[in-house]
């Protein structure tokens, strides 16, 4: 059975990969709900004057140990906007990389290891159509506990979060096909 779950795998998070990468570059699901700021430059350059280093910005920032006084006042704040996330990536670097996308093979084929895994727990007589939406459920797990929570407490737009959801069903009914395929109990002799 390792060996099926092996090839389930590495297979399946191929297949991840591939359909991720035509729903991103065919599709453009999640690019076509990022906005362009209506002046990019200024933005930019006022940016630039703040030093911030790579990492994850908010604004207005609350610190976590806020007192309850300042929390409702940076509420107030918030409610008058602007309000955002901005994320710094680190300079110098190319936007897509051979490394970048080399890690981001791994991180699927990893993922697909994991299901196939844990379908090839299942009992012997588990059908195809188990095996396939056990993988689809997975899958959308993963959607409800990450995307979905971005939509919620991140504010995306709820079209960004459509496409990870789409992008996410196909991925995963892709790779659910091979996995289900691949990674199933021997028929039994006799």
């Amino acid at each position: 059975m390792s060996m099926r779950i092996l090839l389930g795998g590495v297979l399946g998070g191929l297949v991840i990969f591939f359909v991720s990468a035509f729903t991103h570059t065919v599709l453009n699901w999640g690019g076509r709900n990022i906005g362009k700021l209506p002046d990019e430059e200024e933005f930019t350059r006022a940016f630039s004057q703040q030093n911030a280093a790579s990492g994850i910005y908010d604004f207005p920032h609350v610190a976590f140990d806020a007192s309850l006084k300042d929390q409702e006042k940076y509420n107030e704040v918030y409610k008058k906007g602007p309000a955002g996330l901005v994320v710094v990536f680190p300079t110098g670097e190319e936007m897509m990389s051979p490394q970048m996308l080399g890690k981001e093979l791994a991180t699927n084929i990893l993922g697909a290891l994991l299901m196939a895994w844990i379908v090839s727990q299942f009992a012997p007589e588990k059908t195809f159509s188990v095996r396939l939406l056990a993988v689809i459920a997975m899958g959308m797990f993963a959607w409800l506990a990450v995307d979905a929570s971005y939509l919620i407490w991140y504010r995306f737009s709820q079209a960004f979060v459509t496409d990870a959801l789409f992008n996410g069903l196909l991925e995963n009914l892709a790779a659910g096909l091979v996995i289900a395929a691949i990674v199933r109990h021997p028929k039994k002799e006799g």
